[in-house]
């Protein structure tokens, strides 16, 4: 097992390696000159050489990568040419918002999603498994954006119980974050509780139909036991990976959640700096997403090598 975690660690720095070189290639992938663009076409040539030199664009590529790295070790990630402010005073006033939507949402989804699996599974092909893999396919296949547009039309112009857009930080005012909030958290929830469903529903049935299912039967286990302690046991690891993965919502994937809602979150960070061609905002953000990701990724895994002993032993083999 402890040959497994190192592993897992190894690749997750490496990954995290390679996508801090493209997060800082960026820059220099996109046509034009970064500085001119970043101040636009009628800027002064010795204003523009300015942003140069202070954006270290003046220096190679590698020496800029090694300024930005140790910057970041630091605690420095640079300056905002949109906002004029540090970027990590930006980061840490938008990233609370984010996961004050994106995190409410995943607590939401999960225990749903699960017991609407489970049940569409014991009741396949009755009338309710017909109906839940109906609102599974629906959930899957509306626009997040779509969603959100319906549901302030519905409850906020039309039934006026919930406010159109905005955001209060659950600190300051609990019960505005919450009047402010369930709208877009419940947008965002939906295609949770879909994909989550959809995968427990489908590891379920390939529980029940397992062999050691069978034999449980045939020793007269009783049916409840059997589905709810030896096949949903099973179903629910690769499960595990699968909330894992929604939890990039939580930072990176809320963005047209918070565009529809006009939450200042770091989706719409991300997309004033691309609009903007602030770059240094852009590469930071890109980069802390994905930390974000392969940090999650690199928990469940650890956890999966944990709770399926087909991992441990054979790890141990290998040894």
């Amino acid at each position: 097992m402890g040959i497994y975690i190192v592993k897992r660690i190894l690749i997750s720095i490496l990954i995290v390696f390679l996508v801090s070189i493209f997060a800082k290639s960026l820059i220099h992938l996109l046509p034009g000159d970064p500085a001119r663009m970043a101040m636009g076409y009628e800027a002064k040539e010795e204003d523009v050489e300015q942003l140069r030199i202070k954006m270290n664009l003046d220096k190679p590529i590698t020496t800029q990568y090694i300024i930005w790295v140790k910057g970041l070790f630091r605690g420095d990630m640079g300056m905002s040419v949109l906002y004029n402010r540090p970027n990590r005073d930006i980061f840490a006033e938008r990233l609370p918002r984010s996961i004050a939507i994106g995190l409410p949402a995943l607590l939401l989804s999960v225990p749903f999603a699960i017991f609407f699996g489970i049940i569409s599974a014991i009741k396949r092909g009755t009338l309710i498994d017909q109906i839940m893999t109906f609102f599974i396919t629906l959930g899957l296949g509306t626009p997040v954006f779509w969603l959100g547009i319906l549901g302030i039309y519905v409850f906020a112009i039309w039934l006026k119980i919930l406010p159109i857009q905005g955001f209060v930080s659950p600190f300051a005012d609990f019960g505005g974050y919450i009047h402010k909030a369930i709208l877009p958290v419940c947008c965002m929830s939906v295609a949770m509780v879909a994909g989550v469903t959809r995968q427990t529903r489908t590891n379920m049935l390939e529980s029940i139909n397992q062999d050691y299912v069978r034999t449980a039967r045939a020793y007269g286990i009783s049916e409840n036991k059997i589905q709810f302690k030896y096949a949903l046991k099973n179903a629910l690891i690769p499960v595990i990976t699968i909330i894992g993965l929604q939890m990039r919502v939580i930072i990176g994937g809320s963005l047209l959640i918070e565009r529809v809602f006009n939450i200042p979150g770091i989706g719409s960070l991300l997309v004033a700096a691309i609009n903007n061609r602030d770059y240094f905002v852009i590469q930071d953000a890109v980069l802390f997403i994905s930390l974000f990701t392969v940090g999650v990724n690199l928990i469940v895994d650890i956890l999966y090598g944990f709770i399926d002993p087909r991992i441990r032993l054979g790890q141990k083999r290998m040894v």
